[in-house]
């Protein structure tokens, strides 16, 4: 949700006027600094094992350690025994077979409520706004997908994330 409103600023504003897209710009650097504070362990859950590779290596290569989960069930049980600080992001696959995406992210919710998640799905758009709708995910990837979008949902949804935190800590 955060990367598809961040992209729809930045492409009104590079229609609108150079002043608007330029603050789209600067918005988008912030949100990668704010992202990249953020740094830690992030857990990569798909039954696809190129999906997971290409996330893998992407998110490696940018700094963070990374679990590779090829199941929902898998990330549960790695969730429970992973050490009290939470993940700074997950990075969900909405269908895999035993557990979907949703149920994993509504038992994360449960346990978990701080740990931002990106659903990923390679349904139609309908289905996967739909999905959106309903469990509510802080980011959303729509496959096939580029790396610049991925990159982008990624750093968007991690700099949400951390400016919420900050403000818990304020407040």
């Amino acid at each position: 949700a955060g990367g598809c409103e961040l992209r729809g600023r930045w492409v009104a504003s590079a229609q609108g006027s150079y002043d608007g897209a330029v603050r789209a710009i600067v918005e988008l650097v912030g949100a990668l600094e704010l992202a990249a504070e953020a740094r830690g362990t992030v857990m990569v859950v798909d039954d696809d094992p190129s999906v997971r590779k290409l996330l893998v290596t992407t998110l490696r290569d940018a700094g963070h350690n990374v679990l590779d989960i090829g199941s929902g069930a898998a990330a549960i049980e790695a969730l429970a025994s992973l050490p009290t600080e939470p993940l700074p992001l997950l990075l969900l696959d909405v269908t895999m077979p035993e557990m979907d995406g949703t149920e994993v992210m509504a038992r994360v919710r449960a346990t978990h409520p701080q740990v931002p998640i990106v659903l990923m799905s390679g349904h139609t758009s309908s289905y996967v706004e739909g999905i959106a709708q309903a469990a509510r995910p802080d980011g959303l990837l729509t496959k096939p997908f580029d790396l610049n979008q991925m990159r982008e949902v990624i750093a968007t949804t991690m700099a949400a994330a951390t400016t919420r935190q900050r403000r818990r800590n304020v407040g």
